[in-house]
Order: structure tokens, then C-alpha cells, then sequence
């Protein structure tokens, strides 16, 4: 049974966490919510708990597997994967707040059209260069200023975003095939499953909310959800 009291008590660095996940304020709402991660959902994982997290008799495939991504160890480490997951829920808490919080949903439907907003997700240094700029001139038809939009952008910046965390029992009868995977994620449930559910949230070991802002507002929406 999922307890967000407990996972928010949980170290997020803990050795009990295999897999990490990256979200917003709202992200984790509609989690808590439905009781279930979007379908599907992405995660980064750390090889060294990873594979042992599988049953025996499926390690070895999971090894022949990584044998296939070049990759040096520290890409695939416990940092590795944090700060993969902490630099997306970064930039999903930023997205989010602007369409939620900042009332920009019209100006958000269109941006997320353009090919290049994975770019916005994944590299910071970017969307403080051309992808701001690119938002400033969608937003314009709408009847925004560049004023307007990086005040916005500012006040949605001081989100951290959350962090969770997933436990090894989630692997148990689990097989490679159940997953999509990268250089240092993997989908679940894939993306070309229309069958199966998104992840239980029973799953969840812990989870991190750095800003007392953010805690807050989750707080306040537990109390919702009770």
C-alpha cells in the first residue's frame, strides 16, 4: 500500500530505490490520484541495482542486453540516472507550471507541437537560449510581451520538481521484453503496449521535494485525495 508520508521519509539516494522518475507537482497528483503512473512512463536506471533486481534466470539476458549500449560505467550510475531524472523533472515542473499555474495552456499546446520539445525537457542550457526565445514568439499571437512570458518563466524556474523512486519489487516476474529501452532509460509499459497499465503506485519507495513550495502544494493535495 502506497504512503506518501512514508516515501517523503524515504532517502531518495537510498539502495532501496532502483529506478528513479521525474516529475511535477501535478505529475504527482494525477499519480497519487489515479493511482498509477502515465502509461507509459519513463524511468533511469542504475545497472548496478538493476539487474539484480530481475529474477535469476533473467540477469543474464538483461547483461547480454547492456552488452549492446556503449556506454562507460558512469553513465549508467546511481548520479548518472539522479541527475537524468532531477534535470527532467526540472524542466516538467517548468512546463507545467507555465500551462497550469501561469494560465499559458494555449501557448504550451503549441509549443509542445514543435519537433524539438524533448529538447526543452532534457537540455537546460538550451531552453535558456533558443527554446525561451521560440516561446516568446509563439506566445506573442496570443496577446503575450517577452515581458510578460519571462516573468513567467522566471517565476516558474524556482521549481525544483520531484523525484521518485522506484523499489525492486517491481521487477519480480518482470522480463526484458516488458520494457522499452535506451542508453540509460527505460519504458514502462512500452510504447507500443496498449495493454497494459501504467506502474502501481505501491511501487513508489520514496520520494523527494526539495522546495517547501512544492511540498506544500502536494501536501495540501493529499489532503484532497484522503
Amino acid at each position: 500500500m502506497f504512503s506518501l508520508e512514508n516515501a517523503m521519509q524515504n532517502r531518495i539516494l537510498g539502495k532501496d530505490n532502483i529506478i528513479y522518475h521525474g516529475t511535477s507537482v501535478e505529475g504527482l497528483i494525477e499519480i497519487i490520484k489515479s493511482g498509477r503512473f502515465e502509461s507509459p512512463s519513463y524511468f533511469a536506471w542504475v545497472k548496478k541495482r538493476l539487474i539484480p533486481s530481475f529474477d535469476e534466470e533473467k540477469q543474464q539476458e538483461l547483461q547480454t542486453l547492456f552488452t549492446k549500449f556503449d556506454f562507460e560505467d558512469s553513465e549508467c550510475s546511481l548520479r548518472a540516472a539522479y541527475d537524468y531524472s532531477k534535470q527532467y523533472a526540472k524542466s516538467k515542473s517548468l512546463v507545467d507550471h507555465l500551462r497550469y499555474k501561469q494560465g499559458l495552456g494555449d501557448v504550451m499546446d503549441k509549443f509542445e507541437e514543435v519537433e524539438f520539445h524533448t529538447t526543452f525537457y532534457n537540455d537546460l542550457e538550451t531552453l535558456n537560449n533558443y527554446c525561451v526565445d521560440y516561446l516568446i514568439e509563439i506566445a506573442k499571437p496570443f496577446g503575450y510581451t517577452e515581458e510578460d512570458i519571462r516573468t513567467r518563466i522566471n517565476q516558474a524556474s524556482k521549481r525544483n520538481g520531484i523525484m521518485i523512486g522506484i523499489n525492486k519489487e517491481f521487477f519480480t516476474g518482470k522480463i526484458k521484453k516488458d520494457f522499452s529501452w535506451d542508453l540509460i532509460e527505460l519504458v514502462y509499459p512500452k510504447e507500443t503496449d496498449n495493454e497494459t497499465s501504467g506502474m502501481d503506485t505501491k511501487y513508489i519507495n520514496s520520494i523527494y521535494i526539495s522546495t517547501a513550495a512544492e511540498r506544500r502544494e502536494v501536501l495540501a493535495a493529499l489532503d484532497t485525495v484522503k
